[in-house]
């Protein structure tokens, strides 16, 4: 009887273990998934900002065209 304890106790053990070690690979992924779309984020913002300097530029290069005639 008492081996039989001792036995289950181990096993529930080894099963709490692996349950953690599933929870800590999810936790982690979704950190990794998280920095993964803050780098897109900013990758959409740096190409929003050149097009906006880029129009610009071409706004003011107009300007000055027409200010010639």
């Amino acid at each position: 009887m008492e081996a039989a304890r001792k036995q289950h106790k181990r096993e529930t053990k080894a099963e709490r273990g692996a349950e953690g070690a599933q929870e800590r690979h999810k936790r982690e992924t979704k950190a990794e998934r998280g920095a993964e779309g803050a780098q897109k984020q900013l990758k959409r913002e740096t190409k929003a900002a050149q097009k906006r300097r880029k129009s610009r530029t071409e706004t003011a290069q107009r300007r000055r065209r027409f200010r010639l005639w």
